[in-house]
């Protein structure tokens, strides 16, 4: 995984993963001031390949966007 920080909105998140070769999918984290997740290295590059599950608090904080390599999939909000 990879950090950047002070990336202005969810969509230059976005953008950041779509401009990086091996990137699975991106979370925008919206409470902080503007860090960027980038899941990268992943094992095989497949577009639209389930990567990770992942869960919500609830009250949201932050954007989820996929890839080149990969999708992060929605799983509720928990974990239960």
């Amino acid at each position: 995984m990879q950090q950047i920080d002070g990336v202005p909105t969810a969509y230059d998140c976005c953008v950041a993963c779509v401009n990086t070769a091996d990137c699975g999918f991106a979370a925008f984290v919206t409470s902080s001031t503007g860090s960027c997740f980038l899941v990268t290295d992943v094992p095989y590059c497949i577009p639209y390949s389930q990567l990770a599950s992942f869960y919500t608090g609830g009250n949201g904080g932050f954007t989820v966007s996929d890839g080149n390599c990969g999708v992060g999939v929605y799983a509720g909000v928990g974990p239960p």
